[in-house]
């Protein structure tokens, strides 16, 4: 009678070990090289922009894909180009503006904090005036750190962007270059889930950008009618932080509350309720309206992954939370769901509860 090796306990184990072997060495080496997959990533997100304004170009004017990528670049390099123009001297120096009374607003909570013996703990937290002062503690430059103009930055965004270019020129050779390493067998359905990554990251850049737009014009106007000072460089940073679920919108309430408080606390509390109110729009009326066309993220299962990047990859893991969700979203529905359980039609196999739609 012939041995059934496959359930022998010691191979079982064996294969068990190995796994978590395997697993753990792959999460070691993705923590060491995680800087640069980020990297990558956000490169992988330029291109995929840049490819749609090109593929909008294409369907409108029928001109080759060349042509389209070449209009698309020369046109992102004139928008930017004119809007510095412009506009970088206001912003710089409403910066600078920014920086000078930032301090005076902290000294002004300082203020009215030490009346009351209870809010002691909340007066030992903030920076003094000195610190704000300081160009390496100082809350401008953890406030506006996706602004900032040092060398390491300005390095991180022209890498990002000549990754985001290379990849928009050359897409089906990285595209096939990273097929080749999948079995042949399975490389049909890669590609299949490639695009399904693309499509859903797509979908989600398409409506953070329009959803930061909308934010910045709201903020400068609603800052505007307020009569705060250095509504433009406020409502650029509202836009920018607006890419950086839950934190961003504390981010970029913090130096406009502070900005109000030198005029008065009740000026201070109707910006609050101004960014709250914009908030509200955005998170239920405008991010679903532009989900639905685009791409939705679980709230929490974002938060999630915020919180575990960040902790993994300090700010650029915080910033890189969103698409990495929206692209893991799409490997798990059909790579584990779809491919390892044999789930193909996850949706009609739920209990009927529990499906998309269904009320209580």
């Amino acid at each position: 009678m012939t041995e059934d090796r496959t359930s022998d306990p010691r191979r079982d184990l064996f294969f068990i070990v190995r796994a978590i072997a395997f697993l753990g060495l792959m999460l070691f080496l993705l923590w060491l090289a995680g800087d640069v997959l980020l990297l990558l990533f956000a490169g992988v997100l330029v291109a995929i922009f840049i490819d749609g304004i090109a593929n909008w170009i294409r369907c409108h004017t029928r001109i080759g894909r060349g042509a389209s990528i070449a209009i698309a670049l020369l046109g992102l390099v004139l928008v930017f180009g004119v809007v510095g123009v412009y506009s970088a001297p206001d912003i710089a120096d409403q910066v600078s503006q920014l920086g000078q009374e930032l301090p005076r607003a902290v000294d002004a909570v300082r203020q009215q904090l030490d009346k009351h013996t209870w809010t002691k703990l909340i007066l030992d937290q903030l920076p003094s005036a000195k610190e704000l002062r300081s160009p390496g503690t100082g809350l401008l430059r953890r406030a506006t750190g996706a602004l900032s103009s040092t060398a390491i930055a300005l390095a991180r965004m022209v890498l990002i962007a000549a990754i985001g270019v290379f990849l928009t020129i050359q897409p089906g050779l990285y595209r096939r270059g990273l097929l080749r390493l999948i079995p042949i067998r399975k490389r049909e359905r890669a590609a299949d889930v490639l695009d399904a990554v693309t499509n859903n990251l797509r979908g989600w850049l398409v409506g953070k950008v329009l959803s930061a737009i909308a934010i910045g014009v709201a903020t400068w106007t609603g800052l505007q009618l307020l009569g705060i000072p250095l509504a433009l460089i406020l409502s650029v940073l509202a836009g920018v932080f607006s890419f950086i679920p839950n934190v961003g919108p504390v981010l970029a309430v913090v130096p406009a509350m502070l900005l109000g408080l030198l005029q008065s606390p009740s000026l201070a509390l109707y910006v609050f309720l101004l960014y709250l109110g914009i908030q509200i729009v955005e998170t239920y009326l405008l991010t679903p309206w532009l989900a639905h066309r685009t791409a939705e993220l679980p709230p929490a299962l974002t938060l999630v992954t915020q919180i575990l990047l960040g902790v993994l990859f300090g700010g650029m893991g915080v910033i890189m939370a969103a698409p990495v969700t929206a692209a893991g979203i799409v490997l798990m529905r059909m790579v584990y769901v779809e491919d390892v359980l044999g789930d193909k039609g996850a949706q009609e196999n739920l209990p009927p509860r529990d499906r998309v739609g269904s009320s209580d």
